[in-house]
């Protein structure tokens, strides 16, 4: 998703276990299908959706929907305290455990059992409500710069903002590193001629793109110091406030002048075109 950095392509992987649980959801739901009724005669499972007792009951036996939950685990406790002598803070919890289940709902012969899904107010199950369940389990959400996709600019013109906040804008130091290009080539800045190509110096620290960015901040009235890197540059941007269309525009700037800088570097690279800074 754009809120945690990436470009709004969902995972794979997650939303294979997020489909998983949809298939949960309808064998629970579900009645009167062939699928569900191959599976429960597979897996031993009773008609009303319980496990059979294979431990304490025959297996022909099945946990009645108001079997006594809390009486079943009070005498598995009575039954292991028998056997070992338990520390003071395992006694509290095994209270606390027992206190818990005799304040639990009571099941009642009148109502039909049911699932309900919890994430949401409807009580049904939603692929996107797992599926935002699990990337909150993934951790603190990265911070992502509102002017990288909260503008009027092309999405071409976006994704090469995304690209550059990443780092990922095929530099030639970058190249170098995944090993695109040969140790023999010359790294230098195709601007300036001075220092090695990364993707700081030629969005940047170029004496070429400080030009650039000095004389469009101008038209804003603003005076700027130069940012450490394209990170640094992206949350001064968002420091702005404007009204919404103008925010719209003030986005859509960086964008296009990030993108046509790209898009110059690679003129001179590749087609061998002059550096044209009135006409850029």
């Amino acid at each position: 998703m754009r809120d945690v950095g990436s470009l709004g392509i969902r995972s794979l992987s997650v939303m294979n276990l997020c489909l998983l649980v949809k298939w949960w959801w309808r064998f629970g739901c579900a009645n009167r299908v062939s699928w569900k009724d191959i599976f429960r005669g597979k897996y031993n499972y009773a008609t009303n959706g319980w496990l059979h007792l294979l431990i304490l009951k025959p297996k022909s036996q099945e946990f009645g929907r108001t079997f006594c939950l809390q009486h079943f685990l009070t005498l598995v406790f009575l039954f292991y305290t028998s056997r070992m002598q338990l520390f003071a803070w395992e006694m509290d919890e095994c209270s606390q455990l027992i206190h818990l289940l005799h304040c639990s709902t009571v099941l009642s012969e009148l109502k039909d059992d049911k699932l309900v899904w919890k994430a949401e107010v409807s009580g049904l199950f939603t692929v996107k409500s797992i599926y935002d369940r699990f990337i909150l389990n993934l951790g603190p959400l990265p911070f992502v710069p509102r002017a990288i996709w909260m503008n009027i600019a092309p999405s071409k013109m976006q994704f090469t903002c995304w690209l550059a906040w990443k780092g990922r804008l095929k530099a030639s130091v970058f190249l170098h590193s995944i090993g695109v290009l040969d140790p023999t080539v010359d790294p230098l800045c195709i601007f300036c001629n001075s220092c090695d190509e990364d993707v700081n110096r030629v969005i940047l620290h170029c004496s070429f793109a400080w030009k650039i960015w000095t004389e469009i901040l101008s038209w804003w009235g603003i005076i700027w110091v130069v940012p450490q890197s394209v990170s640094h540059l992206l949350e001064w941007w968002d420091g702005f406030k404007f009204k919404k269309l103008e925010n719209s525009i003030w986005g859509a700037i960086l964008a296009a002048v990030i993108w046509n800088l790209w898009k110059a570097r690679n003129g001179c690279k590749f087609a061998s075109l002059g550096i044209n800074w009135e006409g850029l």
